[in-house]
C-alpha cells in the first residue's frame, strides 16, 4: 500500500473559553451561548502530536481543531473519522474513512512532515462502503464495509481488521456473519459493519469489538432474506476478534423486536472507574441499551435509556466517558435537536441540552463525541456548526463554524479511541 508524504503549513489559532459559563438548563430553554469561533479556510497547521483536538469533517476536508488548527483537504468526502495511536509511538494518529472507499491514516508526529497511508478494500469490493465506520483497540484498526457482499446476500456487510506493527499493517482479516465463530448469518441488506466500537474484554488481556447490524430483520436461525421484523436491527459482539478461536454473541433490543428500531445504528465504548461499557443506539425505538463488557456480570444488558418523549431519534449518536452517557436526539423540537447527558442508570436524571439559537432543521445531536480532555462535542449539520461543552460542569464552551464554501460541517465528528 503506498505511503504518501503530505506537507502541511503551520499556523496558530486560539479557541476562547467563556469566563463565566452558565449551567445548562432543560431542553425547553437553550443553555447560555458559547463563544462563536469562525474557522478560516485559509489557515492550516501540522497534525502534530496532540490527542486532545476536536476532529470534524465537511464535504471535502477534515478539520483538526485545538491549540493548533489543521484543515486537510481530502481526496474524497470524509464519512468516518477517529483518533487512535495505531503505531503506539505516543503521538495520536488521525484516521479518515472516505467516500471513495478508502481509509486515510495521517500519522501523528512531533516534528517534520506528516506521513499518510491509504488502505483500500480488496479488488472487486469498491462499492462496499469501505470506511463507513472505524474503531481501534491499541494497534488494531477495524474498518466497516456495510455494503460488502457475501454470496447470495448483497449488502450484507463485513468488517476488515488490520493489526499494525509500527506503521505497517499485517494482512487484513475479513469478518462477516458467515465467518465461522460469528453469531448470525449474512442476509441481504443487513449492513453488518454500519457502526463499530472496540472495548476492553472480560478476558484480559484482550478486546471486544461491537458491530452494528441496524437493518437486520428479526427472523429464524437460518438465512431468510426479506422475512421477519424488518430492520429491527442487532449488534454482534466479537470477543478477541483476531484470536484463532473467535467467539461472539448477538444482541437485539432488550425490550423486544420493534420494526424500524435499527438497533445497532450507533455504538460507543467507554468506562466508569474500572468497569467498561458499551452503548447501543436504536433511534427508531428511541432507546439506548447499556452493556457492561467487564467487571461484575460482564456482557449483559444492564439498563435501557429512554428520552423524555418519543419521536426524537434518541440513539442516533452515542458517546460515553467517565460514566457519562451522551445521547443525540436530532429530531427533537421540530428538528432543532438536543442531547441527553446522564449516567448509565436511567434512575439518575439526565440533563437535556439544546444548541444556542437553534432553528428547525439544525439537527443538533446528529453526531456526538467526547474528546480526550473530556469535552462534549456536538454536531448540528443543518447549521454547519459544532458546539463544545465541558463534560463535568456541562458549561458551554465554543461554537465552531466554517466558511460559507464548506458544506456538511457537523455531520461527521471524530471519536477518540479509549486509552485502555
Amino acid at each position: 500500500m503506498p505511503v504518501v508524504a503530505v506537507a502541511i503549513g503551520l499556523a496558530l489559532v486560539a479557541l476562547f473559553l467563556l469566563r463565566d459559563p452558565a449551567v445548562p438548563v432543560p431542553v425547553a430553554q437553550p443553555a447560555a451561548e458559547p463563544r462563536p469561533v469562525g474557522l478560516n479556510s485559509a489557515d492550516s497547521s501540522a497534525v502534530g502530536c496532540d490527542g486532545r483536538n476536536v476532529l470534524a469533517g465537511d464535504a471535502r476536508s477534515l478539520w483538526l481543531i485545538g491549540v493548533r488548527r489543521a484543515r486537510i483537504v481530502t481526496p474524497a468526502r470524509p464519512i468516518a473519522l477517529m483518533v487512535a495511536n495505531l503505531d503506539e509511538d505516543r503521538c495520536p494518529d488521525v484516521i479518515a474513512g472516505l467516500a471513495d472507499a478508502t481509509v486515510m491514516i495521517i500519522w501523528g508526529t512531533k516534528h517534520g512532515q506528516a506521513q499518510t497511508r491509504i488502505l483500500r478494500p480488496p479488488p472487486g469490493r469498491g462499492a462496499s462502503d469501505f470506511g463507513r465506520s472505524l474503531s481501534a483497540y491499541r494497534n488494531i484498526l477495524a474498518v466497516g464495509a456495510p455494503n460488502d457482499d457475501d454470496p447470495g446476500a448483497p449488502a450484507s456487510g463485513a468488517v476488515y481488521l488490520y493489526a499494525f506493527a509500527g506503521r505497517e499493517p499485517a494482512d487484513f482479516q475479513r469478518i462477516s456473519q458467515n465467518t465461522p465463530g460469528v453469531a448470525g448469518n449474512s442476509e441481504s441488506g443487513d449492513h453488518f459493519g454500519w457502526s463499530l466500537a472496540a472495548g476492553r474484554s472480560p478476558e484480559r488481556p484482550g478486546a471486544v469489538l461491537a458491530v452494528g447490524v441496524p437493518d437486520e430483520n428479526t427472523d429464524g436461525a437460518e438465512a431468510e432474506n426479506g422475512v421477519g421484523v424488518k430492520s429491527a436491527g442487532a449488534m454482534v459482539l466479537l470477543i478477541n476478534p483476531l484470536a484463532d478461536a473467535r467467539r461472539s454473541r448477538k444482541y437485539t433490543y432488550a425490550q423486544g423486536a420493534v420494526p424500524g428500531a435499527r438497533y445497532g445504528y450507533a455504538l460507543a465504548a467507554g468506562n466508569l472507574d474500572e468497569d467498561s461499557y458499551l452503548l447501543v443506539g436504536a433511534p427508531g425505538a428511541d432507546a439506548v441499551d447499556v452493556i457492561k463488557t467487564d467487571g461484575h456480570r460482564p456482557l449483559e444488558v444492564q439498563n435501557t435509556l429512554f428520552p423524555p418523549k418519543p419521536g426524537v431519534g434518541f440513539g442516533t449518536a452515542v458517546a460515553i466517558s467517565d460514566g457519562r452517557a451522551i445521547v443525540g436526539m436530532p429530531q427533537a423540537e421540530d428538528g432543532r435537536g438536543a442531547i441527553s447527558v446522564g449516567g448509565t442508570n436511567p434512575k439518575t436524571p439526565a440533563t437535556l441540552l439544546t444548541a444556542p439559537d437553534g432553528r428547525p432543521g439544525d439537527r443538533f445531536g446528529t453526531t456526538v463525541t467526547i474528546t480526550a480532555n473530556l469535552k462534549i462535542t456536538v454536531g448540528a449539520p443543518g447549521a454547519a456548526a459544532v458546539t463544545l461543552y465541558d463534560l463535568d460542569t456541562l458549561a458551554p464552551l465554543n461554537q465552531l463554524t466554517t466558511p460559507p464554501d464548506t458544506a456538511g460541517f457537523g455531520g461527521i465528528l471524530g471519536h477518540h479511541a479509549p486509552p485502555w
